[in-house]
């Protein structure tokens, strides 16, 4: 088979073999979990409500000791600094509620950002569990042992002697809350026990641009956090087999969404016993989602929506089991982070020698995506609009590469002239492939063209092209920040008005008007790509030009910030060609 029709199936394969390989090898993630054990069970439903309106304490069952625990009036006590604003209970000595002061609500534009919250009623993060369920140690009120606006800290004794002391601070860190459980025994018998501390119990679910919260933990080995693994830890995957690992060898756990992330990291790594990662019901998501869809409580398709796209994900640390002797006491720290991911947060103070930063995974050309980001921020500076600077982030870009891309043009539209030579050396040369094939290169070189010349430009590209997929899509800097019109959150499809159906595979009835541009001008790109005069070739390239139809219908909802590069990106090729095409090619 000549070179000439062999070329355009090669150029539809590498194609499908670049978009492939991108979500095979180069999307952000790490490599399987070394020890994956049996599920960790879906974390109990207390009995009596939330903190706030239970009226009083619930004890535990009574073993038979002599040490009583006050009846408590339910309380909250309330920290907070610039970036955090945290609200404590008494129910369970929890972490009721968490605002990032300086993120906003996706549904609320005026409310700050709520990203820890009761997703379960009565279950919250930072309560204390026993794994065995039979101590209740979130399902009571803790005695308030000292409130200052820097510190709070609650006090449970049971009855058989076992005191628990929970205190809280934030700081020093931006977004960092530590935990100090001071545990003592004041029987006169030897007491054992195993605790699980829960860090966030859910988190908030931004799921843009098909992007749903999922777990991460970091490896440890030879005294330092080596690695971070992340995959098969989706959300889909831990609603259908929640995870849990030994702890001797991670360092920490983590959930993040898109934008945040909530990680608990214990500052004695011997304390933890295993580590889990569990799905959580949001309910009112999964209220959200019946009643948009009219469906009967009860009914079948109610259940139907219970699927993984309801929930959000919870993470815990389960302690090894010790023995308290009589009269002894044991102190040990956790510390929570809970806010962006932004390499200056993640990496800030005790979190950098956790290598939590790491969590913020750009994929293989990392370092392409954190450039092009600091080139992103810098023209923000200017220009005060992210639409604005992702248009000068294109014009940046285009001028980098353009001595590649004009080689690959140059060579495309000279192998078009050479057509009709090639086209005679076929008839010249029809029974004989092995001399067709040497002749077409031999003209090839005298004319100075490269055969795979349109081909090393993309492979080029592929690197910054990548970069900045990874970059804009995961970008937080694009959430919530509006460009012109009805483009009013550059971190989400645009959406323009409601279709009155859903649109299929995608879920949404909203209409994106951007990715229908954008596919109209990759079609007119590819339909002022040279053309060539065989028939069998010709016919390849209309078919090669349904490609923008398919990509564009998959990206139909990718942020727009993303679409917006890659439409004034697109724009820009199609000036660049025609330039290249009159100025070169005379």
């Amino acid at each position: 088979m000549s070179w000439d029709k062999i070329r355009p199936i090669l150029a539809i394969a590498l194609c499908l073999i670049i978009w492939g390989a991108y979500f095979k090898w180069f999307a952000p993630k790490g490599s399987p979990p070394k020890r994956p054990v049996p599920s960790a069970a879906q974390p109990e439903k207390p009995k009596n409500g939330s903190g706030g309106t239970n009226g009083g304490a619930e004890k535990p069952p009574d073993p038979g000791g002599t040490f009583k625990h006050p009846d408590v009036t339910p309380a909250t006590f309330v920290l907070e600094n610039d970036d955090l604003h945290a609200e404590f209970q008494t129910y369970g000595a929890s972490l009721r509620r968490l605002v990032l002061r300086k993120y906003r609500d996706p549904h609320d534009l005026k409310a700050p950002l709520a990203f820890l919250d009761e997703f379960i009623p009565g279950y919250d993060s930072l309560s204390l569990r026993d794994p065995s369920g039979a101590a209740g140690w979130e399902r009571v009120q803790w005695e308030p042992a000292g409130a200052t606006d820097r510190e709070v800290a609650f006090r449970y004794t049971q009855p058989d002697g076992l005191r628990l002391v929970k205190s809280f601070t934030l700081g020093p860190e931006a977004h960092a809350i530590r935990m100090k459980l001071t545990v003592e025994n004041l029987a006169d018998l030897p007491l054992a026990r195993s605790m699980e501390i829960v860090g966030p119990a859910g988190i908030l679910q931004e799921a843009t641009g098909g992007v749903y919260p999922s777990a991460a933990h970091g490896l440890w080995k030879e005294g330092r956090t080596y690695s971070i693994e992340d995959d098969d830890q989706t959300l889909k995957e831990i609603v259908d087999k929640p995870w849990e690992a030994a702890g001797d060898t991670i360092s920490w756990i983590a959930v993040r969404n898109k934008f945040f992330a909530c990680a608990l990291l214990p500052l004695d790594r011997a304390a933890a016993g295993k580590y889990r990662a569990f799905p959580v019901l949001w309910e009112a998501e999964y209220a959200r989602r019946v009643a948009k869809a009219k469906a009967a409580p009860g009914s079948k398709e109610a259940h139907d929506l219970r699927d993984w796209t309801a929930h959000t994900l919870g993470c815990s640390v389960v302690t090894a089991e010790r023995t308290w002797k009589p009269g002894e006491t044991t102190t040990t720290e956790w510390l929570l982070y809970a806010g962006p991911l932004l390499d200056q947060s993640l990496g800030e103070g005790a979190f950098a020698d956790s290598r939590l930063g790491d969590i913020l995974d750009f994929g293989w050309f990392s370092w392409i995506s954190r450039l092009l980001l600091w080139i992103l921020d810098l023209f923000h500076l200017v220009f005060r609009n992210y639409g604005i600077a992702i248009i000068c982030l294109v014009l940046v870009v285009r001028m980098a590469i353009y001595p590649i891309s004009k080689k690959g043009q140059v060579s495309m539209f000279r192998m078009q002239k050479l057509q009709p030579q090639i086209k005679a050396l076929q008839d010249r040369f029809k029974g004989d492939p092995q001399k067709l094939n040497a002749e077409t290169f031999k003209m090839m070189r005298e004319h100075g063209v490269n055969p795979f010349g349109g081909c090393l430009p993309l492979f080029l590209q592929i690197p910054v092209f990548l970069g900045l997929y990874n970059a804009l899509l995961y970008a937080i800097e694009l959430r919530q920040q509006p460009f012109m019109l009805w483009i009013n959150d550059l971190s989400q499809p645009d959406h323009l008005f409601n279709l009155p159906f859903t649109v299929p595979f995608h879920g949404t009835n909203a209409f994106s008007l951007l990715p229908l541009i954008m596919i109209v001008t990759w079609f007119t790109q590819a339909y002022l790509q040279p053309k060539s005069p065989d028939p069998q070739m010709a016919a390849q390239q209309k078919m090669f030009m349904i490609m923008p139809l398919v990509i564009g219908y998959m990206m139909y909802v990718t942020p727009s910030g993303l679409v917006l590069y890659w439409l004034i990106s697109t724009a820009w090729g199609i000036a660049e060609q025609q330039f290249i095409k009159k100025v070169y090619l005379k």
